[in-house]
């Protein structure tokens, strides 16, 4: 049976934030901690850090409905409760922006590419790690930097591609005992149709979509997904030998 233990804090002051948001900072036993607790439109979400900067999901879907609108990108928003997984789509590339309010993902871009009609595989961007951000101070920062990252990451796309078509330049037969480590990184039932299929003189880049399919397709949140094809991707990195 599962145990439960219930905690009162007090609450030294409260911050009222965009789109229904408040900061509580907590205090225990009349002493003042360094945690406080976030809430929407009256409901519980998260205690974080003090020092945790708290960036609305409502801003960033905001901001990228405006990046949208003046690139002329696609965008479609996927939403759970405390987090929020945006893209943005030109054709058959584009960009997808993460956040979350409860401290569990912080502010990041990937970039994703469309393998075919349902299908897309995200990449986890390679020497832009200022992408990945822990959430900080003004929202007028978050939209400068989102705008400017994206106009920064339009220039990488074609690195991904080049990545995609080098593999459909090698024999995945060749690559086999290399390749049965996904096995051991991934839930066997993303890549056991994919295995099977090497014998049948598959190219790498075919077993690579059918292993991306099984994932992008799959019954999982976007969090999960977007942890697999990073697995996924450092692996195919390694065996093309692209760094």
């Amino acid at each position: 049976m599962e145990q439960k233990l219930v905690v009162e804090f007090g609450v030294d002051k409260e911050i009222e934030k965009d789109y229904g948001y408040v900061e509580k900072y907590l205090t225990y036993r009349n002493n003042t901690i360094p945690y406080k607790a976030i809430t929407r439109k009256g409901q519980f979400l998260a205690i974080v850090s003090r020092k945790y900067h708290l960036i609305e999901n409502e801003r960033v879907i905001d901001i990228c409905k405006e990046i949208a609108e003046k690139n002329n990108y696609n965008i479609n928003i996927v939403e759970y409760f405390t987090r929020v997984h945006v893209f943005l789509e030109s054709g058959d590339v584009g960009f997808v922006v993460h956040n979350s309010v409860d401290g569990s993902y912080a502010l990041r871009i990937d970039v994703f590419v469309r393998l075919s009609k349902d299908v897309k595989t995200i990449f986890k961007l390679k020497g832009l790690e200022q992408v990945y951000r822990k959430h900080f101070g003004s929202a007028k920062i978050v939209v400068e930097d989102l705008d400017e990252i994206i106009k920064e990451l339009e220039d990488k796309v074609d690195d991904y591609w080049y990545f995609i078509n080098k593999m459909d330049t090698i024999n995945a037969k060749d690559r086999y005992e290399e390749l049965k480590v996904l096995e051991e990184i991934l839930p066997k039932r993303y890549v056991v149709d994919a295995l099977h299929a090497i014998h049948n003189g598959i190219t790498l880049k075919r077993v690579y979509e059918k292993v991306a399919s099984s994932i992008w397709t799959a019954d999982i949140d976007m969090k999960t997904k977007v942890q697999y094809f990073d697995t996924l991707n450092q692996l195919m990195f390694a065996v093309v030998g692209w760094e």
